[in-house]
């Protein structure tokens, strides 16, 4: 079928716009890439409020990142008793002007304003009166250096404004027990922006360790062997591994970070050695199991690519006729047995699954033959039609091979074996297989792999805690996990 014939059927005009973009190469902006403009705030980006005079200027500097919608002039005469002086301009759509007094010798104080365009967000009907005495009270507490004001006040700021204004504040404060434990507390709890923090700054950190906090680190550290396997996950816009100091003991957690923002560009997972010595902290109850490393005691590096959907255009434009050929009988299928509302196994996951195992084949390079292709295809549109409710269901598979012997007037035996023992233990299916009347066993146990492994990329619907890659059957299949983030709620019937 041409693409003329594809695109003059609304029911998959979505889905080609989407994929065409893939193949195009179009930009498009992900919710990954809105995430990290939005954090994009830092002491160094701030601007003046004075620099912008005229609706020209809040034209020029909204194409730099700052989204005003007030120039200085209007801002003095509606709140004259906040200095022009002090009002700053962030590179943050979500908080777009601050009270600033950046050379405050405690630390630098940034002060959210709630004004979006020229209106301020007033709670609980607040004055303007009362809103400007607010916000110098505050101010004044902050500048006192008291602890807990400090504390509370870092911990309203957005994550990669926050590490600025830490990094800030540990340049300006003595080492010491009080400071690393600071340092810790906000390590954890951020997302962005590590990269403002200079490696100086972190070791003067690290020197104020503590007698106490030094053994329980060793504490922590003492079920480790004396040289550790470490992990980083990477995406587009994460800190580069070089300049790191987080890592992970879990490559489980490691391909959260890889690929926990949506992005169609590649992210990587770098697997390294460090000695136990070097180590300077450890969370081993936690799930990401993070450990805090001086890059320079980082060795033997090694670099894992996961291929973002952008870079994977070829492997598409080989499989796409076969994928809108099974494609176009997904929906009918499922609203003849009335699973098409389903919310976890809709007839998208099925599509999804479609997707993602004939990328893992054109990917991994498996040589398939027709009617092997076809046994495949097939399968994934049965395997999950004879679901009753999204609970963990081992007996699904057999249902929906009921399903299929009824559907299909010439049954093929490797399609049923796919269909029912997709949601089975491998070790049965195998036993099963192997006593079998089935032929080219060990040809349909590759399909079968090909399928779990699909079935098991699309667990990203569920977030990407929900996938544990050490199940990947196929050594491919852990590579995909970027591009099966893109399809979720992309891939469209």
């Amino acid at each position: 079928m041409n693409k003329v014939a594809i695109l003059a059927r609304p029911s998959v005009k979505y889905d080609i716009i989407m994929l065409e973009r893939i193949v195009g190469g179009e930009k498009t902006m992900t919710v990954g890439d809105i995430l990290v403009s939005i954090n994009q705030a830092s002491l160094d980006t701030m601007l003046p409020l004075t620099a912008v005079q005229t609706s020209a200027d809040i034209e020029r500097y909204y194409k730099e990142g700052y989204s005003i919608g007030i120039t200085a002039t209007e801002f003095a005469k509606k709140y004259p008793r906040l200095p022009i002086t002090r009002i700053y301009a962030a590179r943050n759509m979500l908080a777009p002007l601050y009270y600033c007094e950046l050379d405050n010798p405690a630390i630098p104080i940034v002060l959210s304003l709630n004004i979006y365009g020229d209106k301020r967000l007033a709670v609980n009907g607040e004055s303007d009166e009362k809103f400007q005495q607010r916000v110098l009270d505050m101010a004044e507490k902050i500048s006192s250096g008291n602890v807990p004001f400090i504390r509370g006040y870092l911990f309203s700021l957005e994550d990669s404004l926050r590490v600025s204004v830490l990094s800030k504040y540990i340049e300006l404060s003595s080492p010491g027990e009080n400071l690393y434990a600071l340092f810790l507390d906000f390590y954890r709890t951020s997302d962005f922006g590590f990269s403002a923090l200079k490696e100086d700054n972190l070791q003067k950190v690290f020197s104020g360790k503590s007698q106490k906090q030094k053994q329980n680190t060793e504490k922590k550290l003492s079920s480790l062997p004396d040289v550790v396997t470490i992990y980083r996950g990477e995406g587009s816009k994460s800190t580069p591994y070089e300049k790191s100091f987080s890592w992970t003991t879990s490559y489980k957690a490691a391909c959260f970070f890889a690929c926990r923002i949506p992005s169609l560009e590649n992210s990587r997972i770098i697997t390294a050695h460090v000695s136990k010595c070097d180590i300077i902290e450890y969370f081993p109850n936690d799930e990401e199991k993070e450990v805090l490393v001086p890059p320079a005691a980082v060795k033997d590096r090694k670099v894992d690519t996961l291929y973002g959907i952008n870079a994977l255009t070829d492997e598409f434009q080989a499989f796409y006729p076969l994928y809108q050929r099974y494609r176009s009988r997904i929906s009918t299928l499922y609203d003849a047995y009335g699973r098409a509302n389903d919310e976890e196994h809709d007839a998208e996951h099925t599509l999804r699954v479609l997707f993602d195992a004939l990328l893992l084949v054109q990917v991994q390079g498996i040589a398939l033959t027709k009617k092997e292709s076809h046994q495949l295809c097939d399968a994934i549109l049965y395997h999950d039609i004879g679901r009753t409710n999204d609970d963990v269901d081992d007996s699904h598979g057999a249902k929906s091979n009921d399903i299929y012997y009824d559907a299909v007037p010439e049954c093929n035996s490797a399609t049923a074996f796919l269909i029912e023992y997709h949601c089975l233990d491998d070790r049965k299916a195998l036993a099963d297989l192997k006593a079998s009347n089935i032929r080219n066993k060990e040809r349909v146990w590759l399909l079968y792999t090909i399928l779990k492994d699909a079935d098991a990329l699309d667990r990203v619907r569920f977030g990407m805690r929900a996938v544990d890659p050490k199940y990947f059957r196929n050594e491919m299949a852990h590579k995909l996990l970027p591009t099966a983030q893109s399809c979720v709620g992309q891939l469209k019937l």
